[in-house]
Parts: structure tokens; C-alpha cells; sequence
């Protein structure tokens, strides 16, 4: 459950992102990296780091976060993962698969 102060937090690091991009001539969000992150404490679980430009927020797994980090579980070696990147008046879809070793990425 989200609490008013998570919600404040949340809020206050979206409008500080928007003060960013607000003076740049291109506001189109673009990709600059997708990899795998450091090994996370649980093995069950698959660190995912990626960083955009002109990103506000991001949606995963119907979560709203900040971080440019997300922790997928390990249930199938082929998992396809959704995620939307949320910008100033537009929003990307970016699909990927999870392989043994890499990122596939389907857009």
C-alpha cells in the first residue's frame, strides 16, 4: 500500500524531473542502456538496470517507480517483460526477453 509520504516523495522527484526536461528542445524519450544489473540477493530474482532520457517515471508489473533498477523474478528462462517509460506528454512501450545470458529486445 503507498503512503501519503511515499506519494509526496514519488510526486516531488516526478515535478523536479519535470523543471529538467521542460527547458530541453527535445522532449522524445530515448533509450540509452538495457543490461542486467549486479546479481540481487535472491537468486529467484534478475536485476534489470536501464536509463532513458527524458524519463519521468516508469511502469512495471502495474508498479509505478522512480529507480532505474527493477527486480524480475526467474520463472521462465524465455520471459517476456513489459516495460512503460513515462515521459513529458508521452510514453513508450518497450518489450524484452529475458535469455540465459542477454537482453532480446522486441519493441
Amino acid at each position: 500500500m503507498e503512503t501519503p509520504v511515499n506519494k509526496l516523495e514519488f510526486n516531488y522527484h516526478v515535478i523536479k524531473r519535470i523543471c529538467k526536461i521542460l527547458p530541453r528542445k527535445s522532449k522524445n524519450i530515448s533509450m540509452v542502456y538495457l543490461d542486467y544489473g549486479n546479481p540481487s540477493v535472491n537468486d529467484n530474482e534478475v536485476e534489470i538496470k536501464y536509463r532513458f532520457r527524458n524519463a519521468l517515471w516508469f511502469t512495471s508489473n502495474d508498479k509505478k517507480t522512480i529507480t532505474n533498477r527493477i527486480a524480475i523474478p526467474k520463472s521462465d528462462p524465455d520471459t517476456d517483460v513489459k516495460l512503460t517509460v513515462h515521459g513529458l506528454f508521452r510514453k513508450q512501450e518497450i518489450r524484452f526477453r529475458l535469455m540465459q545470458d542477454h537482453i532480446l529486445l522486441l519493441k
